[in-house]
């Protein structure tokens, strides 16, 4: 499985934050992972590379531009902009692609609660940051995305005193469980009161920091489904007791049936098909897993429920939507309830066009629904896989073999 994005670009920003010589073992690029590691070297390190691991030393360079470019991560602006507010009294962040036109007003007013001004240009799609991160007390409404949590977090462990965070209606809180883990990692102590009130201390002098990456749950969970529909897969480097969200994927195999075994001594998981029944599961802590979880529903006996379609309008694309669409175009019958879906297993599904929604995930949900529904199935575009998962097409043929129409290779 490829690098967990999540916890490369979380790994990048400590060696940023500590300041010291870092590695960071087992990675994989994506254009998400790319454009933290960009935004590193730009504040002055230099980062090198063999096969297998990362290699960063700070230069501490005086000369720092101050325009940043965090492409299409949501992650990246959210945990960025308040660990560059530590160093830097004003800089610009340029945002692309999707990213231009999401909904990101939490952001402008948790930064204001931080005594940091963020104007944003829709124009050129520029962030302009003024103000500094200070080591005090905040208050943060953490409904919309833990992303911003988690990058304050990681910010205020960088400041040279001890810091209080208070949120209110935390979402998605097993990604803050892992930014706290991986905070560790660098000695910053964080102690926390049932994930309302977060108490920081950094240390006296931060340690080197060495940090081997997991495998992509986000990413394994879409061969796990395939797996379990029809066929067979062992996959490696997976931690079955990972802080990554999207390790829920395996309360969902057990509850449909799928043989599974796990050997965490190995760092492996291993699926097999079995005679799948309904599930019924709350996604709202882990939406990423929307659209590998209705592919699942498609082919299990009778009605599955997936709750949480609440945390899915502020994706790369209107995700419930495309969902419902895709879904609805092979003859699935899907509807939602009460902030859920209800998706009827089909054991007949009909020929397609689907449409990629320059949404990483959705081409992947596609993919797997053209593999797995047995009918002629077109999708205009593969490229968005480069946001997370470059090696998806590829690493999926060695899986299940399977040949592209010639225009998409010009896309991998």
């Amino acid at each position: 499985m490829p690098a967990s994005k999540s916890m490369l670009q979380r790994a990048l920003a400590l060696a940023l934050i500590s300041q010291k010589e870092a590695y960071i073992h087992h990675f994989s690029w994506c254009d998400d992972s790319w454009a933290v590691r960009n935004i590193v070297e730009t504040m002055g390190f230099k980062v090198e590379e063999n096969d297998t691991s990362l290699h960063l030393i700070p230069t501490h360079s005086t000369s720092i531009p101050k325009l940043f470019s965090v492409g299409e991560s949501g992650l990246a602006l959210r945990m960025m902009i308040p660990i560059l507010s530590c160093y830097l009294p004003e800089f610009s962040v340029k945002v692309e692609g999707s990213l231009r036109y999401r909904d990101v007003s939490d952001i402008q007013k948790n930064l204001s609660t931080l005594g940091l001004s963020a104007t944003y240009d829709t124009e050129d799609f520029v962030w302009q940051i003024k103000g500094r991160l200070k080591p005090q007390s905040y208050l943060l409404d953490g409904r919309k995305s833990s992303q911003l949590v988690s990058g304050i977090l990681m910010a205020l462990g960088s400041l040279n005193k001890p810091s209080e965070l208070r949120v209110k209606h935390l979402v998605s809180q097993t990604y803050v469980d892992l930014t706290m883990q991986m905070l560790k990692d660098i000695k910053v102590d964080i102690q926390h009161q049932n994930y309302e009130r977060f108490y920081i201390t950094p240390p006296d002098n931060y340690p080197n920091l060495s940090v081997n990456i997991e495998g992509d749950w986000s990413a394994a969970a879409f061969f796990m489904v395939i797996a379990a529909v029809r066929g067979h897969i062992a996959l490696l480097g997976l931690n079955p007791q990972s802080k990554q969200a999207d390790r829920s994927i395996l309360e969902v195999l057990q509850q449909v049936g799928a043989q599974l075994q796990i050997k965490t001594s190995l760092n492996s998981v291993e699926v097999k098909h079995h005679q799948l029944k309904a599930f019924d599961f709350d996604a709202t802590h882990c939406p990423d897993l929307f659209p590998p979880l209705a592919v699942l529903a498609c082919f299990c006996e009778g009605e599955s429920k997936i709750k949480g379609i609440n945390r899915l309008a502020n994706k790369e694309s209107d995700r419930a939507t495309a969902i419902e669409e895709q879904l609805t175009a092979v003859g699935v019958e899907i509807t939602r309830k009460d902030n859920a879906f209800v998706i009827k297993g089909s054991a007949q599904m009909k020929s397609a066009s689907l449409k990629s929604y320059n949404d990483h995930r959705m081409v992947m949900s596609a993919v797997c629904l053209a593999l797995l529904s047995g009918q002629n199935i077109h999708i205009d575009s593969i490229k968005a896989i480069s946001k997370s998962y470059p090696r998806f097409i590829t690493d999926l043929q060695s899986f299940i073999p399977f040949t592209l129409e010639e225009k998409f290779y010009q896309e991998l």
